[in-house]
């Protein structure tokens, strides 16, 4: 019996991981929510009411998996505030040869998008603490074709931090984005401007307070 390839594998475990990130935000905003007595965590030993120190810096790693790979800086504004500019994109090569032809081809296929996050924490002086989303971005890039897309998009929803140790935190976001895409053909195709609006869950994120 021929072994699965490594694509199909890789499909698999990215398959697993999206099932599992989704229960993972719902479970750590409904412990947010629950009332203290019923929390199986315990308050912070520091005693603070913020998941730092106002004018702390975070930086934060996206995972792979729903929002993409990016990293993010930012700073707690108030006890109860955190603003936060993010970076993700992607980059790949494509080579084409033809041996009939003896001819070679390559092109490229990327994208960027960045923008700000305020981070509204609710509860206080726990472990898991809930907030809600405010994020904007802009983008831009290309396919390997050559056409080129620019991207205008707005998130709002809540979410979820869990602080496993006193200057670390997991968190994810889920809530309703909009976004505005246009797309332009390097030849003398027609341009197409869509509004799109969607769900969404955001990747895991694991932030470093400093």
């Amino acid at each position: 019996m021929p072994a699965p390839s490594p694509l199909r594998r890789n499909e698999g475990r990215i398959s697993w991981v999206s099932a599992l990130v989704a229960p993972t935000l719902l479970a750590l905003t409904l412990l947010a929510w629950a009332p203290a007595g019923a929390q199986a965590q315990q308050p912070r030993a520091d005693g603070r009411e913020a998941p730092a120190l106002v004018g702390d810096y975070m930086l934060s790693f996206q995972l792979p998996d729903g929002g993409g790979p990016g990293v993010g800086l930012g700073f707690q504004a108030t006890t109860r505030t955190r603003l936060q500019f993010s970076v993700r994109g992607q980059w790949s090569r494509v080579e084409t040869e033809d041996s009939a032809s003896g001819t070679e081809s390559s092109a490229r296929n990327w994208n960027v998008e960045a923008g700000p996050e305020i981070r509204i924490y609710g509860l206080q002086s726990r472990r898991v603490l809930p907030f809600f989303h405010l994020a904007g971005s802009g983008g831009y890039g290309e396919s390997v074709s050559g056409d080129s897309r620019t991207t205008v998009r707005g998130e709002l929803g809540f979410g979820a931090e869990w602080f496993p140790l006193r200057s670390i935190g997991i968190s994810g976001q889920t809530g309703l984005g909009m976004a505005r895409l246009r797309d332009e053909p390097t030849d003398s195709g027609p341009r197409v401007t869509s509004l799109q609006a969607e769900l969404f869950r955001s990747a895991l994120s694991l932030n470093l307070y400093f």
